[in-house]
């Protein structure tokens, strides 16, 4: 019975601080909004896909503290987009943080994705699919995959390396 409680109290505890978490970062962005002249719009989403295949994945799709407005002389849509891929009883969220502007111009898609530790040995041992750059600690973490990858190269330069190499793990 006391380890009933004791889980009962652990789920209440991390459910509250879930709860209270999300809660800020809305407040978050809200005050960000405001701050630079956008409309908080919630939950409602009404641009479709966009043409992007991330916006079409998994089974069920959910866009939150959507954000929409001109930043500069560019029109602006933000949004935390998070899709459920279900496979039987097991399921996986996957979520993200998108800006999307429309910029009058076609620009190759670029993916940059994290080496898993099977494919950072791969990638010691014997080298790994993907596009090279001059930072061996960004090739051993990082998978970048583009249409174009002069494209890509350009696009991640020093200073985005050095960025992502600062995420966590």
């Amino acid at each position: 019975m006391v380890l009933f409680v004791l889980f009962f109290i652990v789920v209440v505890v991390v459910g509250g601080a879930s709860y209270l978490l999300g809660q800020q970062r809305i407040r978050d962005i809200a005050a960000f909004a405001g701050a630079h002249g956008l409309t908080v719009l919630g939950s409602d989403w009404d641009l479709d896909d966009r043409g992007f295949a991330l916006f079409r994945a998994g089974n069920r799709r959910y866009w939150r503290n959507v954000l929409r407005g001109q930043w500069g002389d560019l029109p602006v849509a933000y949004c935390d987009y998070s899709y459920v891929v279900s496979d039987g009883k097991n399921q996986n969220t996957v979520s993200f943080s998108n800006v999307i502007a429309t910029i009058g111009m076609q620009i190759p898609q670029v993916r940059v994705s994290p080496r898993g530790a099977i494919g950072a040995l791969a990638e010691k041992a014997i080298g790994a699919p993907g596009i090279r750059f001059e930072s061996i600690e960004f090739n051993d973490r990082f998978d970048v995959q583009a249409d174009d990858d002069a494209f890509a190269v350009e696009l991640i330069d020093a200073q985005m390396i050095e960025t992502l190499l600062g995420l966590d793990h």
